[in-house]
């Protein structure tokens, strides 16, 4: 069962697979997104992506090394992508 997502959602998650779709169909990509507290999940290229519902993405890093947790936020679709 896929997961409801909102259209900036649909938008960041397609553009994420259009960048690196790991083998897999859009479709088989999508059936991979986990949710989160408020924010959806996704595992794309070693990291969990979250996806907010206004489409911007945070990358979730673990450094296995010193097992720190680091994350990272892309700007909103709306501010770099017209």
């Amino acid at each position: 069962m896929m997961i409801t997502l909102t259209r900036p959602q649909r938008v960041s998650l397609h553009r994420k697979w259009c960048q690196e779709g790991q083998g897999k169909s859009y479709r088989q990509f999508r059936k991979t997104v986990k949710t989160g507290w408020d924010c959806v999940m996704v595992r794309w290229c070693g990291m969990w992506l979250g996806i907010e519902p206004d489409g911007v993405t945070l990358i979730r890093k673990i450094n296995q090394a010193h097992d720190t947790r680091m994350c990272y936020t892309i700007h909103s679709l709306k501010q770099y992508h017209r």
